[in-house]
């Protein structure tokens, strides 16, 4: 059964109380403050005991933080190691109740019972703006005592504070709220040949003239005010003891924004940019100021047994204000239900709260939705499934791989865990640390799942995203990639993914400004998504804008430090500014080995190092010759070396190495353009003159 969830000495709301929060393994030093602040005479809100289900409880909780006077976080260890509990849902609710008060009212006393220091402290913002005491062990000392006594005594209408406590001190230098994945759904591996293409376009330019001219001015988009329509659903906290259910709210927050996404006028940030803010200490103001929103929902699910809270809250981004919050207490026997009901009660408030949202709510949309199933096992096996594909490792991507098969073998109609089971193969294609037989089993397992999920369902956006994927990267079939990718935004119109896909198809056929306007959309959609701001920079760095690329690139950088050629495109854009220092150091910061001496390669050679240039091609082709051929055909074709270029092309082909989907239009190719196996080679992946013109 679950943990009791009711206070352990139910008080009623007092304007003059002090609320202790603290993680479960610090109840003994929390124990120790409450009993000595008690003996002082200070009213306590302190939980000892068991948690038991009910509503009631949670909604206690939220009263008396509410309507304390003073709230005492207890930070340590133990805090610091926990992503996740119920005392950061406290922590998240004190810290909002701030933006409320004035800016010198005594609130947050924030007390460290080890030596955790202050600046590693994971803790809200609005902690450190105050002065902390140190108690260890919990020994409350008179002098702690007396000040809190001193901090509840009110003189017209505030707190003074004693020396030493929650008078407002000096803030550190605020961290950079920044997300990094596991948020990204996947990487689209047009991505990586597509900058290698413009690196050697840019290349080119350099070698002629090493000061390139004035790039061409782009507007800047000033960022609107979010829509009252408009919402983005976090991910919500695991609050229950095993970590391995952590999977059951990610699944939970997932679905949910599957069902607002079909409230008719109402706009619903992207999943990869919501989920970005998981175990983050963000106000909703700048959550809601970087996903462009006016709208969260939150919340937070304990499973035990087969049992299940969930708690949800709508809150406005502007005030902090929660608007509405429910919990409930099921037994799990029909996890599809549970969603529904879930999604369906915050639905219906939305529509309540929102202007333009009051259409009728989707009913049924969890058993019923296209591509998915009505066997409660298989939906548990793909949340798992989705879980670790998110993490965005090859380690979780084939774990996930297991959990799909699982899921399929438990319902072979279950059309989504098919399509992503097609992504998750096609992303060990490209990213994986296989052999070439490897390779292929993976490749053939894409066609294999990509086709079965199509046959289920053949409008599923996934899969005829992981159509487009083996057509574009591995088949080099432009034309189909193209027909697939119409098809498919017809159906999702506003699919980041999708988006993205159409913008690099764009540059590659030289549609600059539609493909600037779709990668633009994409990370306005999803805009704590570093794959979206990735491809804008390819797309920026095309239209000859480096200086916007390269703060493209950092964005990306920013959110996932392992961005594929996320240092590495910083470089290029440096060194097309003749920043040549500047782009051997950005270069040398990359963590992927083959993009370092790429770039490394053409850096040399810009700065006339003949020797060192000769070095970083060789290491590359020892090191990283069966990914990277077509690259390294780029470089020989710089070189000069028409032959050696060819005999690399030609293996990139045997590879199916990705990059070949643009050497039609790739500057860095306009040496063997006069060779007579340069027809040959362009028609052999699916391109023409004609149709690159």
């Amino acid at each position: 059964m679950l943990p009791s969830l009711s206070m352990s000495n139910p008080v009623s709301p007092s304007s003059r109380a002090v609320f202790l929060s603290y993680a479960k393994q610090d109840s003994a030093a929390a124990k120790g403050i409450c009993d000595a602040l008690r003996a002082a005479g200070i009213e306590v809100w302190f939980d000892q005991s068991e948690l038991r289900g009910g509503d009631a409880w949670d909604q206690q909780i939220r009263r008396q933080i509410k309507e304390c006077a003073l709230f005492i976080p207890v930070i340590s260890a133990h805090t610091q190691t926990r992503a996740e509990g119920y005392f950061r849902l406290e922590w998240h609710l004190a810290e909002q109740r701030t933006y409320l008060m004035a800016h010198d009212q005594a609130f947050l006393v924030p007390v460290v019972v080890d030596d955790t220091p202050d600046s590693a402290a994971r803790v809200p913002e609005r902690f450190r703006e105050r002065q902390w005491t140190r108690l260890p062990g919990g020994a409350a000392t008179g002098d702690f005592c007396d000040r809190v006594r001193r901090l509840l005594h009110l003189e017209d209408g505030a707190a003074v504070p004693g020396p030493g406590m929650a008078a407002a001190a000096p803030a550190p230098a605020p961290l950079p709220v920044t997300a990094v994945a596991p948020a990204p759904k996947r990487s689209r591996l047009w991505i990586l040949p597509v900058c290698a293409l413009l690196a050697a376009a840019c290349a080119l330019a350099l070698f002629r003239s090493w000061r390139p001219a004035a790039a061409p001015a782009q507007k800047a988009v000033a960022p609107s005010a979010a829509s009252e329509k408009s919402v983005a659903v976090l991910a919500f906290a695991n609050m229950s003891e095993d970590r391995d259910n952590e999977y059951f709210s990610d699944g939970i927050s997932d679905e949910l924004l599957t069902v607002l996404q079909r409230v008719p006028g109402l706009k619903v940030a992207a999943r990869a940019s919501s989920f970005s803010f998981k175990g983050k200490s963000a106000t909703a103001q700048e959550m809601g100021e970087k996903l462009g929103v006016a709208n969260l929902v939150e919340g937070s699910v304990q499973k035990s047994g087969n049992r299940v809270r969930i708690i949800a809250r709508l809150s406005r981004v502007s005030t902090g204000e929660e608007l509405w919050s429910q919990s409930y207490t099921r037994e799990l026997k029909d996890v599809f239900a549970l969603e529904d009901e879930v999604a369906q009660a915050i639905v219906g408030e939305l529509r309540g709260h929102l202007p333009g949202a009051e259409g009728p709510a989707p009913e049924g949309v969890f058993a019923a939705a296209a591509g998915g199933t009505s066997n409660p096992d298989a939906h548990q096996l793909f949340l798992q499934g989705k879980f670790f594909g998110d993490r965005f490792t090859e380690v979780g991507i084939n774990k996930s791989i297991g959990f799909y098969e699982r899921a399929t073998q438990l319902d072979p109609s279950y059309a989504l865990a098919w399509a992503w089971l097609a992504e998750d193969h096609i992303w060990i294609c490209g990213w994986g640390s296989i052999d070439r037989a490897e390779f292929e089993h993976h490749l053939a397992q894409a066609r294999t799942a990509t086709a079965r999920a199509l046959e289920l369902a053949p409008d599923l956006p996934v899969a005829l995203l992981a159509q487009v994927d083996l057509q574009y990267n591995f088949d080099f079939d432009m034309r189909g990639a193209a027909a697939t990718l119409v098809r498919a935004l017809k159906i999702a119109p506003d699919n980041p993914d999708l988006l993205t896909a159409a913008a690099i198809l764009d540059l590659v056929f030289g549609r600059r400004e539609r493909a600037i306007e779709r990668a633009a959309r994409a990370v306005a959609l999803d805009p704590v998504n570093p794959e979206a701001h990735h491809s804008l920079a390819i797309v920026l760095w095309l239209a000859g804008d480096y200086v916007r690329a390269h703060e493209e690139y950092a964005r990306a950088t920013e959110l996932s430090p392992d961005v594929p050629l996320g240092q590495a495109g910083m470089a290029l854009s440096d060194l097309l500014q003749g920043h040549l220092q500047e782009a051997e150091a950005e270069a040398k910061k990359s963590t992927t080995e083959w993009s370092r001496l790429y770039v490394l390669s053409l850096v040399y050679v810009a700065e006339g190092r003949a020797a060192e240039a000769d070095a970083a091609l060789k290491n590359l082709i020892r090191t990283n010759g069966d990914i990277a051929a077509f690259q390294i055909a780029e470089i020989f074709s710089k070189r000069g070396e028409t032959d050696k270029a060819f005999t690399w092309l030609e293996r990139a082909r045997a590879q199916h190495d990705p990059g070949l989907v643009g050497v039609g239009i790739d500057p860095f190719m306009t040496a063997l353009h006069a060779d007579s196996r340069w027809q040959a080679l362009v028609r052999s992946v699916g391109q023409s003159e004609e149709q690159l013109r």
